[in-house]
């Protein structure tokens, strides 16, 4: 974790949730005008997609605020700080550290919302498809606790067992002549029908307002054909997610490391400017789930050789769609 250099699961010690997901109803408003219908029906509005929304207010406890904001005052560099009257370096250790403090409590708050970004991932009932907002008192002072109140649209995962799961992948490989030998292309292949068989499951409004985060956050247009590009990775990446929140595979930071430093030696690059600049650019959670990824499709993959040499791929427990269709 960036706050302390810990992991999620000491960070989670220092916190007390609230957590609750309010499903949308399916006979109540959904934000659209209900002008000239007559059918009785809530009319969706496509501004107001109806999608489950998520709501925690989290507080952190004052030892590992204070914790983060030592590390923080520890990025503010003391030459960075300009007072008239004082040249560089010779400003009063009091002064300076008045003038550091707002510093590096924008630096510590900025490092919690993205830890909290990752605790609020790591549950398993369900999958955040658009960036939280999260809002809070600025105004932290040390000793204190600091609450934070996040809002966020979700995907509720639906009760689909990762066996049936494996079953329906073992006909489907079985069908198409694919061999899941850990190769890239079989990966690849993996992770296609993954979001092909997720897909039912993730209601057209969740998809919508997934797919325009996505191609927000990549800064594409809204062509059709980026749209639908967009909404396919959205669908594969919900696939991945599913699996990985259902085996409850985490990637510890050690191993993040361990993986950075086998590249930096395969570049000829430093561990720690490498690793830096990753947290620098926020790249260190994006390598994490890179990994979470690679692992879920390999469990996966496992799995489905493990059927596939039992000859039990052509027995019952396929994906049963929403609509009752066996795949």
């Amino acid at each position: 974790m960036r706050s302390t250099k810990s992991d999620l699961n000491e960070f989670k010690k220092h916190l007390a949730v609230s957590l609750s997901i309010d499903a949308p109803s399916e006979t109540g408003s959904a934000g659209g005008s209900d002008r000239g219908n007559t059918s009785g029906q809530a009319v969706p509005d496509k501004a107001n997609p109806i999608v489950p929304q998520g709501r925690a207010v989290i507080e952190i406890s004052s030892a590992w605020m204070q914790a983060s904001f030592k590390n923080a005052l520890k990025t503010v560099k003391d030459s960075s700080i300009v007072v008239p009257g004082f040249r560089p370096g010779k400003v009063p250790p009091q002064i300076l550290r008045k003038r550091k403090t707002p510093i590096a409590t924008d630096t510590m708050q900025n490092w919690i919302l993205q830890d909290l970004g990752e605790v609020l991932g790591s549950y398993d009932s369900f999958q955040i498809v658009a960036p939280g907002t999260f809002s809070f008192e600025p105004s932290w002072r040390e000793g204190e606790p600091f609450t934070v109140e996040a809002t966020f649209a979700c995907w509720s995962l639906p009760e689909l067992t990762i066996d049936d799961l494996c079953v329906t992948i073992a006909r489907e490989a079985s069908t198409q002549g694919q061999i899941l030998d850990g190769e890239e292309g079989a990966s690849e292949w993996l992770r296609g029908i993954l979001g092909q068989l997720i897909a039912p499951y993730v209601s057209e409004d969740v998809q919508r307002i997934a797919t325009q985060s996505y191609l927000d956050q990549r800064g594409e247009g809204d062509l059709e054909e980026e749209q639908e590009a967009a909404r396919i990775a959205v669908c594969r990446n919900l696939g991945a997610a599913f699996v990985i929140k259902r085996l409850g595979i985490e990637v510890s930071e050690e191993e993040i490391q361990n993986r950075i430093g086998l590249v930096a030696a395969a570049e000829g690059m430093s561990f720690y400017d490498l690793y830096d600049g990753l947290i620098e650019e926020g790249g260190v959670e994006t390598y994490r789930q890179h990994l979470q990824i690679m692992a879920a499709l390999s469990a996966i993959a496992r799995r489905v050789i493990a059927l596939q040499d039992g000859s039990t791929a052509s027995q019952g427990g396929a994906v049963q769609h929403p609509t009752g269709t066996a795949t």
